[in-house]
């Protein structure tokens, strides 16, 4: 997962809402369900500096990758 987050962190994301340059606002622990367990991953957390918004590109990657 954490090269997933490299790999996705190499564009330049932008707010949906206002279009501004989203910059790094810390991590974020999430759980997710496995078929071996529970796992906790640190993911980062991106903020626009407009409107407050925050996006985490690796759910967003995620989600295109297994849906």
């Amino acid at each position: 997962m954490m090269e997933i987050e490299r790999e996705v962190l190499k564009r330049e994301w932008r707010c949906e809402r206002c279009g501004v340059l989203l910059v790094g606002n810390g991590r974020e622990a999430k759980r997710i369900k496995t078929l071996v367990g529970e796992v906790k991953v640190n993911r980062v957390r991106l903020g626009c500096q407009g409107g407050g918004e925050e996006n985490y590109p690796l759910d967003q990657a995620m989600e295109r990758k297994f849906s």
